[in-house]
């Protein structure tokens, strides 16, 4: 595991120096291998953080590659079930697809699930109120940009349940190999 956490901190700063098509082609190569040993549950976290990256390198142009990608990372983030990287996944996606202007109903219900799973200070939660501030003024919605983010007391959200109505979402607890995220599908440009 300490062996996958030290390559996925490598492409977190490489991202910023090589091309998109280099970081595309190793982490395909990434995935292709953490596939194989997904029998370790921990594993799913390293899927789903390789799988935020690679969606992160299809240009705003091409925001349907990348919204399955951020959709498949959700899921595997959720069959893990550690909090932090369901929170981080979705808080990345949507500051990505927020900033790019893709898929802007995409980004509202990732920002919306990441705030909604977890209101403990994180970079996941940051990115879901940046991603979902992003949307709203893209949307030229600035009273929303400007809006703090709602969160609810702990005490009243179940630990892993989303349950915010916007766009039918409801995620509910799940159950091992059994990712359950439905999201919109993205509307056409």
């Amino acid at each position: 595991m300490e062996a996958w956490e030290a390559k996925l901190a490598v492409y977190g700063t490489e991202y910023m120096s090589l091309g998109a098509a280099d970081i595309q082609r190793r982490v395909s190569a990434e995935l292709v291998t953490v596939q194989q040993q997904l029998d370790n549950p921990r594993l799913w976290s390293v899927a789903a953080r390789l799988m935020t990256l690679y969606a992160k390198t299809f240009p705003g142009s091409d925001g349907a590659k990348a919204v399955h990608w951020y959709r498949m990372a959700a899921q595997a983030a959720d069959a893990f079930e550690d909090l932090d990287t369901r929170v981080w996944v979705r808080g990345r996606a949507a500051i990505a697809l927020g900033y790019e202007g893709a898929a802007l109903p995409v980004a509202d219900v990732l920002a919306d699930q990441a705030m909604a799973l977890s209101d403990r200070p994180s970079l996941g939660l940051l990115d879901a109120v940046f991603g979902k501030a992003h949307a709203a003024a893209l949307r030229g919605d600035h009273t929303t940009a400007r809006r703090p983010p709602r969160t609810r007391p702990e005490s009243h959200r179940r630990r892993g349940e989303v349950r915010r109505g916007h766009h039918g979402l409801r995620a509910r607890p799940l159950r091992p190999g059994r990712p359950d995220i439905p999201l919109p599908p993205p509307r056409p440009a």
